[in-house]
């Protein structure tokens, strides 16, 4: 009897650790990522440090800090800049200051969290005049069912000095791992070699984009089976990896390539909703456009899934790419076919969406999601009404921002504009998906395009 109940004792306490375990990354959740108000967060660093970090922005150096998230303290925490364009852009213009963050509660002290949560990213509204992109894009792969990192809004100063309205993002790593219960595969965010710095940033400003990303596997094109040659990958590992993992991704790549076994080797169901929204969305900073970065790679015993990131850009708003003549009339680009969303590159190049264009059972079931997110997103007003909601909590606190990129006037522009693309996009989505306008834009009628003249995507930059 003795022997049972120190068993039952022992089943009781293991129990209870693990729900406590679960309830801490559940945490942050219902606290720093409450989206019904915007959160306070101050910054306290040397001035020695901060003015080194002004001086120096693109070195991402981290600093040792204290940070207050509204009412709890968190000591040595690391802080540092972040970012690729975003981060050489302001680094380039001399009358702005405004860089993106990145905090590690526990980098210092092993043991602290936010929460629960272990790194928080600060993301400066970069050419996101609506302060919402972001934020409804990465809601719109929540309603479709992907797994999605958590955000909010926070007003941040730095020494008790006013520095601008935010948005907090959940980052992509242990906790958001532990929290979606998959904690037992393989991260990675891959990235092509862009290599920026600010000669290039120059040269886009002034030209667009226009030169080759070189690609060393951030595409999913097979090469072989040398993990060296698949460096876009497995030199931008999140989680640690090991040799076994590496062979299981590139077993994966090359029945992708060959159109073997997909069920086996992909998430299938997640990734059909993944290209889905980033359809609906026009996000061509990422991986359905000339670029190849901003997502992260998830590997699970042997099938891959892709996790939805960095979405300043969308709404069709990634203006380094377009022909000038989109912002007279953005009809033809706001019409684009779903099953043609590929932008300055082919499916030749891009194999992770060529099998759901390739196969007609993948397709339909791609049409399926894209049809659910229309109904649970825009037909039941919820794009509309959250869009309106975020306005009446944000434009206060755009008013006062002393580094915002926009002024007050130029936010309610965006937001219009932002609306209208919703309204637009959707009203076409729907027509192709009813079969009164093709889903491929070389058999597109014009005649039968919705009209998107009145709408200025250069409002929401």
């Amino acid at each position: 009897m003795k022997k049972i109940m120190f068993l039952l004792l022992i089943l009781f306490l293991s129990a209870a650790c693990e729900k406590k375990k679960t309830s801490e990354f559940d945490d942050y959740a219902k606290t720093i990522f409450r989206t019904s108000f915007v959160h306070r967060v101050d910054v306290k660093i040397s001035e020695e440090d901060y003015a080194d970090l002004l001086k120096n922005p693109t070195d991402k150096t981290q600093y040792t800090v204290d940070i207050t998230i509204d009412d709890d303290l968190y000591k040595e925490v690391s802080f540092s800049t972040k970012g690729n364009s975003s981060l050489y852009f302001v680094a380039d213009d001399p009358n702005s200051d405004r860089y993106s963050y990145k905090i590690n509660f526990s980098k210092n002290r092993k043991d602290q969290t936010c929460h629960g949560l272990d790194k928080l990213n600060l993301n400066n509204m970069f050419e996101d005049a609506t302060y919402m992109k972001d934020f409804m894009s990465y809601d719109m792969f929540r309603y479709a069912g992907v797994d999605t990192p958590l955000l909010s809004y926070c007003f941040i100063t730095i020494n008790g000095v006013d520095h601008g309205l935010y948005v907090m993002v959940e980052d992509i790593d242990t906790s958001f791992l532990i929290r979606y219960h998959k904690n037992d595969g393989f991260l990675y965010k891959p990235q092509a070699d862009l290599d920026l710095n600010i000669e290039d940033v120059a040269k886009i400003e002034a030209e667009g984009l226009n030169f080759d990303v070189e690609t060393n596997g951030a595409d999913f094109k097979y090469i072989d089976d040398d993990p060296k040659s698949y460096s876009d990958i497995f030199e931008n590992n999140v989680t640690k990896t090991n040799e076994e993992a590496e062979k299981r991704i590139i077993e994966s790549i090359k029945a992708l390539n060959e159109g073997k076994d997909l069920e086996k080797h992909l998430d299938t169901d997640e990734l059909i909703r993944y290209f889905a929204v980033q359809s609906a969305l026009m996000n061509y900073d990422g991986y359905i456009g000339p670029m190849l970065h901003n997502y992260f790679l998830y590997e699970r015993g042997g099938r891959l899934a892709l996790f939805p990131w960095d979405f300043n850009a969308s709404f069709m708003t990634f203006t380094h790419i377009w022909p000038k003549d989109i912002e007279e009339d953005p009809t033809p680009y706001v019409n684009f076919g779903i099953d043609t969303p590929l932008y300055l590159t082919k499916a030749e190049e891009r194999p992770m969406w060529k099998w759901i264009e390739e196969n007609e059972d993948y397709r339909q079931k791609y049409h399926e999601a894209m049809s659910e997110i229309l109904n649970t997103f825009f037909t039941s007003g919820h794009f509309e009404k959250k869009v309106d909601q975020l306005y009446q909590m944000l434009r206060p606190y755009v008013a006062k921002d002393p580094s915002a990129f926009y002024t007050v006037e130029e936010f309610d522009q965006a937001c219009k504009a932002l609306k209208m693309f919703g309204k637009l996009r959707y009203e076409s989505i729907q027509k192709q998906l009813n079969g009164n306008l093709s889903t491929y834009n070389d058999l597109q009628d014009p005649k039968e395009w919705i009209d998107a003249s009145s709408l200025r995507l250069g409002d929401m930059q």
